[in-house]
């Protein structure tokens, strides 16, 4: 993030910005809408996949848990960014 505001700065804008705390939270089903979920973002159709689903899905036992309905939740904390600055002159 520090390389966007240095750029904007070499490009003159004196930029600020305010980080906050984020969260998403993750819901499943079941186990296997589980394993399908968070294996889609590094190929799902692989072979390795298929052949370590049952790894997979004790490893991601370790970080979801069912909640008060019986859906499987992992709540994850992150930080954006908020860059703001002040135009020199608006455009009409």
């Amino acid at each position: 993030m520090i390389y966007f505001i240095n750029v904007l700065y070499a490009m003159g804008i004196d930029a600020g910005m305010t980080v906050i705390p984020l969260k998403k939270k993750f819901l499943y089903d079941d186990l296997e809408q589980m394993v399908s979920g968070e294996t889609s973002r590094v190929d799902a159709g692989a072979d390795w996949v298929k052949d370590h689903k049952e790894q997979i899905s004790q490893i991601l036992q370790n970080y979801f848990r069912y909640n008060e309905e019986g859906k499987l939740e992992y709540e994850y904390s992150f930080r954006g960014a908020l860059v703001y600055w002040k135009p020199k002159e608006q455009l009409s």
